[in-house]
């Protein structure tokens, strides 16, 4: 998502015609990694033994939205501040803000759901219950 996010900032800069279009589209992709969070969060609680996957995909599903929403408040904040004319209202950015976080917290909890009803991973060896010393 990385790789995708720098791709997007660099078109924007040589077409800011389309930048509106390429913010739009970065954050429907990031909604849609959402998907995969879910399903490796749910995976890797069920290899761990953890059945408790509805508070752990809350977590996974809050943690960056919550980051992305205070760098953008912090952003607007800072644009009123300093009396600069916005490229967005912030209702606007506010209304676009809610909209990702619901269909990323809902494709999140959709990939988590998948992900916890397959099967466990099995343990690739087999660790042996007697305890043996180590030689030196």
């Amino acid at each position: 998502m990385v790789l995708f996010g720098l791709i997007a900032v660099v078109i924007s800069f040589a077409h800011a015609e389309l930048s509106e279009t390429i913010y739009t589209t970065l954050m429907v992709m990031l909604a849609c990694f959402g998907h995969i969070n879910g399903f490796v969060t749910s995976r890797y609680l069920k290899f761990f033994g953890n059945p408790d996957f509805i508070m752990a995909t809350s977590i996974s599903s809050l943690a960056l939205p919550v980051f992305i929403i205070g760098v953008f408040f912090f952003e607007i904040l800072l644009s009123y501040a300093q009396s600069s004319a916005l490229r967005f209202s912030a209702a606007q950015i506010l209304l676009r803000v809610i909209a990702w976080y619901l269909f990323n917290a809902s494709t999140c909890f959709v990939g988590a759901y998948r992900g916890y009803t397959q099967q466990a991973t099995p343990v690739p060896s087999a660790i042996n219950k007697v305890v043996r010393p180590i030689p030196a």
